[in-house]
């Protein structure tokens, strides 16, 4: 057996053994305030009425394969306190009010993916700097969208202006209103290289869950 051919093998072992793989790229999911409050179970199932615009959901490890990921970290959850005021604001728990226990659950369901290269601190600063770099409702709102429950849309009417913008594909994702019966929008998924900063295009597995006609 050739040496190439011995770490190939003892790579696939090392996935095997872990059950999972290295990620590939973020997601970086931005979610619409009101309308993650107005689907499931209960009509209103936030925990105060949020505001009309995009909030941090997470950032998310991810493979080109969509397979479970191998997450090496130990480190364990801990507010990041030089960085809680702006993380109240741009990454609120808009369902429960419980600020702290979902930026430990995005830790540990996805930013222990990414550490290594990137610590704690380092996961949720770069989440609050594409946040700010990338100002979706602005972009919107430039190509005469705004929110409302009259209008219908379909996914290009969202992913274009953001793809003029920037240059790279979203991704759409949809829930549906528990009053109205509707899709509407829900998130919207930009995709990065492993730095954290570099855009790419989402794959098609990123979006898709909205019906043919959507409300914002």
């Amino acid at each position: 057996m050739t040496q190439s051919i011995l770490i190939i093998y003892f790579l696939s072992l090392v996935v095997f053994v872990n059950g999972g793989v290295p990620f590939e790229f973020f997601q970086f999911v931005e979610q619409w305030g009101p309308n993650v409050c107005n689907t499931g179970a209960r009509v209103s199932p936030c925990h105060t009425p949020p505001q009309a615009k995009f909030t941090i959901h997470g950032l998310w490890p991810s493979n080109h394969s969509n397979a479970h990921l191998l997450c090496q970290s130990k480190t364990i959850y801990s507010k990041v306190i030089s960085l809680e005021g702006q993380l109240n604001i741009s990454w609120p728990d808009l369902k429960y009010g419980n600020n702290d226990k979902f930026w430990g659950h995005e830790w540990d369901t996805h930013g222990k993916c990414s550490d290594p290269p990137f610590s704690l601190f380092q996961y949720f600063q770069i989440s609050l700097n594409l946040l700010r770099k990338f100002d979706l409702l602005t972009i919107l709102k430039a190509a005469g969208l705004n929110p409302q429950t009259s209008q219908n849309l379909a996914i290009q009417n969202i992913m274009a202006p953001i793809q003029r913008t920037t240059k790279k594909y979203p991704g759409i994702r949809c829930n549906k209103n528990v009053k109205t019966g509707k899709s509407q929008l829900n998130e919207i998924v930009l995709c990065l290289e492993k730095d954290g900063a570099t855009l790419i295009d989402c794959p098609t597995f990123v979006s898709n869950t909205c019906a043919k006609s959507f409300v914002w």
